[in-house]
């Protein structure tokens, strides 16, 4: 196990009281280093199983309020989508997106659902979407 993005102090706590227990067995210590890893925000667990892909495209979406928004494709994969946007959204709420794809002459559409929500825009996994056309923006897109 890899221990990435512990505070200083508390690395060198962890280390201290693992060599001080007797008989501390790496069970106890992947507690103690587990227990450490919670309280630092740095470190956030990978929940994404498709690659990402880094793309820059404009989108028009429209969320549970019906209103019209505009913002920007960041990243893609065949699960979800970051969009960067300056509307503040709530996690759970729904969004309808249309991708302004010029290289197909194309708009790409995707639904989903909002699953992080930050200033920068919101995350967003994919519940029905256009299948070939969001592969074509993956293939389009660098890793």
């Amino acid at each position: 196990m890899v221990f990435t993005g512990l505070y200083a102090a508390e690395k060198e706590f962890i280390g201290y009281l693992c060599d001080v227990s007797s008989g501390a067995t790496w069970q106890k210590k992947e507690v103690l280093m587990s227990y450490s890893e919670e309280k630092d925000p740095a470190v956030i667990p990978e929940k994404r199983t498709s690659i990402r892909k880094k793309i820059f495209l404009p989108v028009r979406y429209r969320s549970g309020n019906k209103i019209n928004h505009q913002g920007y494709l960041y990243d893609i994969s065949n699960g979800g989508m970051f969009l960067e946007s300056n509307v503040k959204h709530e996690v759970g709420e729904y969004v309808q997106a249309d991708i302004d794809v010029e290289m197909y002459s194309k708009i790409v559409w995707a639904h989903g659902k909002v699953v992080h929500a930050s200033e920068k825009g919101i995350g967003v996994n994919f519940t029905f979407f256009d299948r070939l056309g969001i592969e074509r923006i993956i293939d389009m897109a660098k890793v």
